[in-house]
């Protein structure tokens, strides 16, 4: 399947619906496919036997806008996994989100790798590492390969699984600086496919201002009151017309006068009334009027074993049960 340039900014809208609130900016996805022509992107309908077989790999934390390492990484993480493992054409896009599907673009390019319709976060933008798509399937990540800012290199064969993120921390905290990249790898077989082509279509919807397919509408309300307190996640509190929602970078839960209409795994995502832009959590003003859709993450991320432990309030220190169905509004 070709995606058109014309059509990029339909599928970086989309991936900011679909980012739940968080995984980047839709300017700084544009900033990024500036310069880009018309994209590849393998489609379920394309796969064969041989590609089902195949390996491919994916980015997480994979920088800032200005990262030079970035780029560097592209080609080296796909060069280290063919050095120590096997040879891959394939790259999983890091989450959902405007920024990262369009960084995740770029590498597939600059790396000459082929990008996947599909998607690590399982259709969403991911609060942390655990809650992706791997843990979700139960699928190991390791052998896994990790680059600092410094552009120091680690490689891990073999380390019990729940020990794999406090060792990637030590690791960075001794680096004083970043993760700026990890790479996972999977047989293609493993992976749902579909998020980036759902992405596409919801962004076109919203330059529609139509509801997309698969989300509907909890509420329309004014902003009336607005926290933002920094930390490990950004933790953004939004109230008005007896709504609340809280974002902890994503969007975790919004309620209607202390009644739970949707929480995580659901995205929960808002658009800007009149133009139907999508918005991250800290895009957000005072005064502004939004709309609440909420929608669902590719099936996976539903599974109950999944969800309850690492994609739900109580994950986030929230005592709130988590919804797989939103509640209807009046």
């Amino acid at each position: 399947m070709i995606i058109h340039k014309d059509d990029f900014i339909h599928l970086l809208k989309g991936a900011v619906l679909y980012g739940g609130g968080g995984g980047g900016s839709l300017n700084d996805g544009e900033k990024l496919l500036e310069n880009i022509g018309d994209i590849r992107l393998l489609t379920y309908d394309e796969l064969n036997g041989s590609i089902l077989r195949d390996y491919a790999i994916s980015h997480f934390a994979i920088g800032s806008l200005e990262s030079e390492i970035r780029t560097f990484s592209s080609k080296w993480l796909k060069n280290t996994y063919e050095t120590l493992f096997e040879k891959t054409n394939y790259l999983i896009g890091g989450e959902m989100g405007a920024y990262v599907l369009a960084a995740n673009i770029r590498m597939s390019i600059e790396a000459e790798m082929l990008l996947l319709d599909t998607d690590a976060g399982g259709g969403r933008a991911i609060p942390t590492t655990l809650s992706d798509l791997y843990s979700a399937l139960s699928l190991k990540r390791i052998p896994l390969v990790a680059a600092s800012s410094k552009r120091n290199l680690l490689v891990i064969q073999n380390i019990e699984e729940e020990k794999l993120d406090r060792y990637l921390d030590n690791f960075f905290d001794l680096e004083r600086q970043v993760i700026e990249v990890i790479g996972y790898r999977t047989q293609v077989k493993n992976l749902p496919f579909g998020s980036i082509t759902k992405a596409l279509k919801a962004g076109k919807s919203l330059e529609h201002k139509q509801v997309p397919l698969g989300f509907k509408v909890l509420g329309r309300f004014k902003i009336e009151e607005l926290s933002h307190k920094e930390g490990r996640f950004s933790t953004i509190i939004i109230k008005g017309g007896g709504y609340e929602l809280l974002a902890l970078n994503e969007f975790i839960y919004a309620k209607k006068e202390n009644r739970v209409l949707a929480t995580i795994p659901l995205i929960i995502s808002i658009v800007e009334s009149e133009s139907w832009q999508p918005l991250l959590s800290t895009e957000v003003e005072l005064g502004m009027e939004v709309i609440i859709l909420v929608g669902k993450p590719l099936p996976p991320m539903l599974r109950p074993s999944f969800y309850k432990k690492y994609l739900s309030p109580k994950a986030f220190g929230i005592n709130i049960e988590p919804t797989v169905e939103s509640n209807e509004t009046k």
